[in-house]
Order: structure tokens, then sequence, then C-alpha cells
């Protein structure tokens, strides 16, 4: 599952941010009719790249083990490209409730396959079927979402792809910032210092896949802090910024609203610096009382201490250009 979403987001990586800027050039500019025929034609190709590579890459990480893991996992990529393509849809569909039933359904009937087969026969393969019958279903919920809100009389156009409105530039980053996410963790699973093999080719590093996890999940404080504020403060401020452009306002209502902007989305990241730094302190002082209790050697810490420093520098580095 880690390597399927590994290179579902490093392949998508190069449709996302383009097709991002893409939809939100064409909803500003009211043409909201050419969103679904690029997107579906955006979210096919993606998706019969994304089963090229995997299937390419099936038969070595799959070496020696039957057909079905290969087939198996080339489809979870593929279909894990199209829900972050369509990931760029979701904040424009507005429709939150049915995106938290599409989620809450998807994951539910995973969680409950996953019991089951485990009930009837401990098998890798069987869980890894339960989370792509998951994921296959939340899919298609919101690619139903986004038929059904973005209407339109054509089902493929390549205008995404056009000179005129394609950022070549965005494609490059979007890759490059997905790999480079994941570059880290592929050197400590494929070194044969740090790495071993699990499954056929398939590799983690425990020196580092520990640590990597749990300083993950101390970011959730400072992240639900920074989402709270976009969405509570700093989109009010956006929209302020963007109606008065659109309205044509006088030069000096649009430097007062850029700088409400601005000065908006410093606090956001003061905030979320202020919050995960003061979380990180805790998590220092316990951290002891921490591997203990999860029955982790402490040979980890100093590793985990990193990872906890250099998720924080990123934030204080955001905040640092946007300040300048």
């Amino acid at each position: 599952m880690t390597y399927a979403v590994a290179l579902s987001l490093i392949l998508s990586g190069p449709f996302q941010l383009m097709f991002t800027r893409y939809v939100a050039d064409r909803l500003f500019e009211k043409e909201s009719e050419r969103v679904l025929p690029n997107y579906l034609t955006a979210l096919t190709l993606c998706m019969l790249m994304s089963f090229a590579v995997a299937l390419l890459l099936s038969f070595y990480l799959f070496y020696g083990k039957p057909y079905y893991y290969h087939l198996l996992f080339t489809f979870t990529v593929s279909i894990l490209s199209g829900l972050w393509l369509t990931n760029a849809l979701l904040v424009g569909l507005k429709r939150y409730k049915y995106i938290f039933l599409s989620f809450f359904i998807s994951y539910l009937t995973s969680g409950v396959l996953f019991i089951l087969f485990l009930l009837i026969k401990k098998s890798l393969f069987l869980s890894f079927l339960a989370f792509y019958i998951g994921q296959f279903i939340l899919l298609n919920l919101l690619i139903y979402r986004v038929i059904s809100d973005y209407p339109s009389n054509k089902l493929v156009e390549f205008d995404f792809l056009n000179k005129k409105w394609a950022y070549n530039s965005l494609a490059v980053s979007g890759f490059f910032y997905n790999f480079g996410i994941w570059a880290d963790k592929l050197v400590f699973w494929f070194s044969p210092l740090t790495g071993e093999p699990i499954f056929a080719n398939v590799r983690t590093s425990v020196v580092y896949d520990i640590p990597v996890i749990i300083s993950y999940i101390s970011l959730l404080p400072g992240m639900a802090a920074f989402f709270l504020k976009i969405e509570g403060e700093f989109a009010e401020k956006y929209d302020e910024y963007y109606k008065a452009v659109r309205e044509w306002g006088t030069l000096e209502l649009l430097y007062r609203t850029a700088n409400r902007m601005i000065d908006g989305a410093r606090a956001v990241l003061y905030e979320t610096l202020r919050i995960q730094a003061i979380t990180d302190i805790f998590i220092f002082f316990l951290e002891l009382y921490l591997f203990r209790l999860l029955k982790i050697s402490f040979l980890y810490i100093p590793l985990f201490n990193v990872l906890l420093m250099r998720f924080l520098d990123e934030v204080h580095y955001r905040t640092y250009m946007l300040r300048d």
C-alpha cells in the first residue's frame, strides 16, 4: 500500500498542479463547461500512464509472485493517481457533506472488508484487495459528483495541454515535489545498510520507517491549526482581494485588501509554527515515556528528533519566505 501511494503521487504529480491551474483559470473566466471534458481527458491520461509504469515496476517488485499481485498493485496505483488528480476539484465542488460521506463510506468499506477477509483467511493479498475496493468506490463517487457539478456537452478536450493554457513548469514542479517527499524513504529502503526485503523485492527500513511514522503523527496539531486558520481567516481575506480585482476596485482598495491577504497568510503560518513548536517541545520532554509505552527501542530517538526538527524547519522556512 505504501509503495502504491508513493508511486501514484509521483506519477500523478505533473498532472496535479498543471491541471489545478487550468481549472482555476477556467472558473475565473466563468467557463465551467470546459472543466468536465478536460478533467475526464486528464484523468484518463493520468491513469493510463500510471497503469503502464506500475505494471512494468510490478515485474520487479513482485518478482516470482503470482500474477494477481502484479495486477492488483497496478490497478491500485492507477486508481490512486486518479484520486490525487480529482483532489484538484474537491475544493471547488463546495459539496462538503457529500465529500465527507464519500470518504467515510469508502474507508468504512475497506475496514469492514479487511476484518471480514481477516476472519476468513490471514492473507496479504486480501488485505490489499480490501484497500483497493475502498479506493475504487471513492474515485467513482467523486467522479459522479464532478460530472453532476460541472455539466458540459463535451466529454473529451485537450485544452489543458494547449501551450496557451499549460504551465509546463508546474508539471515539472509537481513531479519533483512528490519525488522529493519520497526520495529519503527510497534511499533508506533500497540501501543495503538500512533496508531489507520483506516480500519479493518490496523492501522496508525498520530503522527509518518507525521514527518517520511517529514524526508524521506529531504534525497533526500543527496541520489542524493550519487548515482551521486557512478556512476561517485567510479564505475570507483572499475572497475580498479577488472580489476587488473582479469588480474593478480602486488602486487603494487593491493595495489594502492585498496587504490584508498577505498579513492573513503570515498569521496562518506563524500560528502553525507556534503550535507545532509547542507540540514538539512537549514531545522532546516525553519521548522516553512515549517510546517505552509503544515498546519501541530508544535507538530510534536520535533519528526521530532529526525528523521532528526537519518538519518544524520546513514550516519556519515557508514563514520566512512569505515574510520577505
